[in-house]
Order: C-alpha cells, then structure tokens, then sequence
C-alpha cells in the first residue's frame, strides 16, 4: 500500500511538471508574433542556435514593416539596452559596433562606436556593412527612414514596459539564434518580478509607499521614471510621486504636502557621483539642501543612492534594477529563493 501510494505521489509530480510547461509553452505561442519552424544547423558549433524562417518580416515599435532576407551576421546596436541583451544571450560574435552610450557589459565598451543612441552617425554605420541595425525609439524615425533609403535593415525595438521588453528579448533572440537563452532571460525576468509580488503582497501596508526618484545633487533634479520603472514601482505598491511633484509651481519651494512627501528617495547617480558623496555625507543629509529635511524619507533616513545607468536600462540589468528598487522601497522584505 505505501509503495502505491509513492508511485501516485511520483505520478502527480509528474503531472504538475508537465502541466507547467504546457502552460509557458502557451504562453510563448502568445507573446512570439508569429509561428516559426526552427532550423537546426548541422555542424556542431551552431547546434543549439534557433533561427525563424526566413525571408521574416517585422512590425517595430514605430509601426514600419521590416523585412529580412536572411539570418543576420553583422549587428549594429544604437541602445545600450539592445547591447546588453546581445551579450547577455551570448550573441555578441554578430555585434561589429555600438554607440558611445553602450558600457555594459565591458565587452561593449571595446568595439567601435557610431556616436550616441540619439545622434547615430549614419556615414559610419555604412562603414561597418551590417546585415542588421537595432536601436529603440530614441532615435527617431526620420533617421530609421534615412537609414533604410540607403538600403539598410533598422529595426526600432519599443524598449517600455516590462512585457514589451520581455517580448523584444525574445524577438532578438529569434534573430540572432538564440532564442533558447533568450527564453532563459525571460523566464527569469518574470521569475524575480512573480517572487518580489509575492513577498511584498505578505506586507499588507496600508496606503502606497510614496517615491520619487532624483537626479543630481547640485540642483535636485526630479525624474521622470522609464516606463517599465514606474510600471513597477506600482506592483511593488508604491507611487512614483514625481508627477504630482511636478504639478506645483515652485515644488521645492513651497514646502512639502501630503502627497508630495516621499517616504523613500532614491538618488540616481553615477556610480562615480555616488563614490564622491558618500565621502561628502550629501546622500545621508542631501546637504546643502534643506528643501527635503522634514520629509518622511530624510526623517526616516530611507535615502538610497542607486546607479543611473541601472535604472535606466531596459535590457538584462533590469534583474538587479527590479531587486534594488523593491529593496529601497520595502528593506524588509527577503528576496532569497
């Protein structure tokens, strides 16, 4: 009788594991554009690589159909989000430039750089013959159409919210090979986000946390958070409050109200900016400032100085964005698995 019921036992977990990849297979047949039969090359070094048919065609976030003829094998990245997720799917052998914003990781900072993801300079990205430009819509779409009247192949990735970007991962990743390592990344995006909803739900607070997010010291320059930022401070049950913030005349003059008081700020600074002062104690006090001393966020000494560069990326650092933000926000909280 024991023995029957450890094969039962062994039989439902079974099941549940095989119920469980049945519902994400779905759930990528939803999130993928369309059906694709995946090709297999025959030689042992591309193996585990996937390609989609080809010729492919693709709608990018600026709504222009873009076709491509075959697998591409000359990149150039115009984001440094679209560089990060290159590397971080282990597609960085198709990369032949970026631009002078692309750091991460080091690797990046070695190729050559076509100007900044802004002002990309076309002349020079001709030089390099890609078969494939990826950018996002910080350039615009005057220069995607000048791009593609010399006959090269852009594509603007949308790069805002969390699922978007999820979304464009995988469609990288269908263009370069690597879908399976891009499905990895993806699986662990929504793994990290799923655990952070989890353990913050336990909390049970009252009301939202209040946030806003600053830039430089100098001049307290409030931010205006990216998208899938502000998308997630909600799920962390916080407000970004810059934009009730921005709504007053004279903000930091007027004194704080209600629901202009933050009870966590955090600083975006350069990893440089950061070093320099904490060695001063401005982070701790925002010395010489006084505007923000009877807010909830200096009484409580809730400040934290996080690297700009993280929190303005959309590509594979949003792993370590999504787990310093809940951190600055809810301190309690565990996040270890």
């Amino acid at each position: 009788m024991w023995s029957l019921k450890c094969a039962n036992a062994k039989i439902d977990k079974r099941l549940q594991y095989y119920l469980i990849g049945c519902v994400f297979g779905c759930l990528l047949l939803m999130i993928l554009p369309k059906p694709f039969k995946v090709k297999r090359s025959t030689t042992e070094e591309k193996s585990s690589l996937l390609h989609g048919d080809y010729p492919y065609t693709y709608t990018d976030g600026y709504k222009r159909k873009i076709n491509l003829p075959g697998p591409p094998q000359r990149v150039v990245s115009l984001a440094p989000s679209i560089t990060e997720i290159i590397y971080a799917i282990n597609a960085s052998k198709y990369l032949v430039a970026n631009t002078l914003d692309c750091n991460y990781p080091k690797g990046a900072r070695n190729l050559p750089k076509i100007g900044d993801r802004v002002h990309p300079d076309i002349e020079s990205i001709l030089q390099y013959k890609p078969d494939l430009i990826l950018g996002d819509l910080f350039s615009s779409p005057v220069q995607y159409k000048q791009m593609a009247d010399l006959g090269l192949v852009a594509i603007a990735m949308k790069q805002t919210h969390l699922d978007v970007i999820m979304h464009d991962m995988l469609i990288v990743g269908k263009l370069l090979g690597q879908l399976n390592a891009a499905m990895q990344l993806v699986m662990k995006i929504q793994k990290k986000r799923d655990l952070i909803i989890d353990r913050i739900s336990v909390l049970k607070k009252r009301e939202p946390v209040r946030v806003i997010f600053l830039y430089d010291l100098n001049q307290l320059v409030i931010a205006r958070s990216n998208l899938w930022v502000k998308e997630f401070v909600t799920l962390c049950q916080a407000t970004d409050i810059a934009d009730e913030v921005s709504k007053l005349a004279s903000p930091l003059s007027q004194g704080l109200m209600a629901e202009t008081n933050p009870d966590v700020i955090i600083l975006a600074l350069s990893l440089e900016a950061i070093a320099l002062n904490k060695r001063e104690g401005n982070i701790d006090n925002l010395a010489p400032h006084s505007v923000w001393k009877n807010s909830a966020a200096v009484c409580n000494h809730h400040i934290i100085a996080m690297d700009k560069d993280l929190l303005s990326s959309s590509g594979s650092r949003i792993l370590i964005a999504m787990d310093a933000i809940a951190r600055a926000i809810h301190p309690e909280i565990s996040l270890s698995l």
